[in-house]
């Protein structure tokens, strides 16, 4: 079963139509994403592209180390 989609196209309009009119999967949330799987996503309005990075996950974990080491 799929839960989510990440779909990056000059057409995304006519794909997310096609998901749901074509084969009737019910889409929640269909928006520009900032967060997919682990990974920040950004688009570059000036330079007209998309970046990935972990800065979000990365914290992440560095939270979960600090709280795990305050508990000794």
């Amino acid at each position: 079963m799929v839960d989510d989609l990440l779909i990056f196209s000059r057409e995304h309009r006519s794909i997310i139509e096609s998901l749901q009119k074509i084969w009737g999967y019910t889409l929640k949330g269909v928006e520009t994403p900032d967060y997919y799987s682990g990974a920040d996503i950004e688009w570059d309005k000036g330079r007209q592209y998309w970046t990935l990075g972990a800065k979000t996950y990365i914290k992440s974990v560095c939270d979960r180390i600090k709280n795990s080491w305050s508990h000794l």
